[in-house]
């Protein structure tokens, strides 16, 4: 008894800040590449490189469905049992390998070769699509064994919901450099800026994997624990077999539909800034770096509150229902911002609402995984966040799609300084509209079939108590 009681305290240990921070610090350069990547890589394949949209859409097909395989597959990997768990632990190894080729391989999207665009095109599409999925290959293998790391290593609530607000408030750091930092170096028209940028933030991008690393090494009551899961567990877990499993978890599917639906709006928004700055406000490429700052504003200001109201309420559905709505009152009436100074107060709000919903989905997405594991009576982290990011490189996908469409359907055309007016209504629409549109269909989606309560949330952690899990 008092040995089964010593092995539940380890696996419920108390985590220092220090930890949980640093464990929480790759969100920074997460956060710092997601933005840009939404912001610039299609706004400069299409009007500073003048790729065709066949091919730039093609390349973002391909990309995302090498994504969708890709990330399923790694997660898989990670999860089956291996020996030297023991003595290097079983997410360590793949993402201490991988963390510094993905920072440093992010230079070679934005320098493409210096080519005719329609003679070279070819070589344009190869080079974007070669570089994009070496990227995204290094990036999902960090990505999927730390999200599959964090509901195994934090199992107390109270570390989960500090672990919860700093990747949040890290996050904001990453978005703050990635949205600050490329204005201050890009020019519209000018290729070679774009590259400038990019090699600032894999200095910055190095700097934070250092820190990043002591936080995510798993500590000897873990890796132990790996181990003896490894000895006891011999059956390869198939990735077929794992994916089914994970797919027939309805509110861990639920939250994946949320979050792809969210991440399509988020993705529409961002990469409609540069649109909306050179061709609705005519203002230069540096006016980007203003709206950004008070985005990040309204970000921090309200980390504290959401914090304070998830504590409060002491129920993750009802606060992401509670960001939810409130992203959509903003983005419904964002597009309608005739002048940058009003942008500026509806980016500030738009920081505030966005930051509840970051807030909020990392612990429907634990709550959830900790369904699954109770469910499964095994261990499939790796599998499932896998799963998670095959749906979420759906996002690609779609926001390719819906700028394609509406730019065909506009009129929209790179080589106009002045665009038509219905092609300037285009942009305002996959600027705001759509943003709102699909947030609205997300929180009525997980309003009705998302159930995991408090009570049962309870009930589940009780059950992984008994089944020492």
């Amino acid at each position: 008894m008092i040995e089964e009681q010593q092995k539940t305290s380890e696996v419920e240990r108390k985590y220092s800040n220090w930890i949980i921070a640093s464990f929480a610090s790759v969100v920074i350069i997460q956060e710092m590449y997601n933005i840009i990547f939404g912001t610039y890589v299609f706004f400069f394949y299409e009007t500073e490189v003048k790729l065709g949209l066949v091919f730039l859409t093609m390349a973002y097909i391909f990309y995302a469905i090498w994504n969708m395989f890709n990330d399923p597959l790694v997660g898989n990997l990670a999860d089956r049992p291996n020996r030297l768990w023991k003595r290097w632990g079983k997410r360590f190894p793949f993402i201490a390998i991988a963390i510094i080729p993905w920072v440093v391989s992010w230079g070679f999207i934005f320098t493409p070769p210096d080519v005719d665009t329609i003679t070279g095109a070819l070589t344009i599409f190869l080079w974007f699509l070669t570089f994009t999925c070496l990227y995204d290959l290094f990036y999902s293998i960090v990505s999927t064994n730390t999200s599959a790391l964090l509901p195994d290593k934090f199992r107390l609530d109270d570390d989960r919901r500090k672990y919860s607000a700093l990747r949040t408030f890290l996050g904001f750091v990453g978005t703050m450099v990635g949205s600050l930092i490329p204005p201050m170096f890009i020019n519209y028209g000018v290729k070679s800026s774009y590259a400038q940028a990019s090699g600032i933030v894999i200095i910055i991008g190095v700097i934070v994997t250092i820190l990043f690393l002591p936080g995510a090494r798993e500590d000897k009551s873990l890796r132990e624990r790996y181990f003896e899961e490894s000895t006891q567990q011999e059956e390869k877990i198939s990735f077929i077999s794992s994916m089914k499993s994970v797919l027939k978890q309805k509110n861990y599917m639920v939250v994946i539909l949320v979050y792809l639906m969210s991440d399509t709006a988020g993705a529409c928004l961002t990469a409609s800034l540069n649109y909306v700055l050179r061709y609705v406000l005519n203002e230069p490429a540096d006016a980007l770096l203003l709206l950004m700052i008070f985005f990040l504003l309204g970000s921090f200001v309200s980390v504290p509150v959401w914090l304070k109201l998830s504590q409060k309420m002491e129920n993750n559905r009802k606060l992401l229902l509670t960001a939810g709505i409130s992203n959509v009152i903003i983005l419904a009436s964002v597009a309608f911002f005739p002048t940058y100074l009003s942008m500026m107060f509806a980016a500030f709000f738009l920081g505030f609402a966005m930051a509840g919903f970051k807030v909020g989905i990392v612990p429907c997405i634990t709550d959830s995984m900790d369904e699954n594991l109770v469910t499964n009576q095994k261990h499939m982290e790796g599998s499932s966040i896998g799963i998670l990011v095959f749906f979420l490189r759906f996002s690609l996908i779609l926001q390719a799609l819906i700028f394609t469409t509406v730019h065909v359907i506009t009129g929209f055309n790179p080589d106009l300084l002045a665009q038509p007016e219905s092609a300037i209504l285009g942009i305002r629409f996959h600027f705001g509209l759509i943003p709102a549109i699909l947030f609205i269909a997300s929180i009525l989606f997980f309003y009705k079939f998302y159930d995991l309560t408090p009570e049962k949330t309870s009930r589940i952690k009780d059950q992984m108590k008994e089944l020492k899990l």
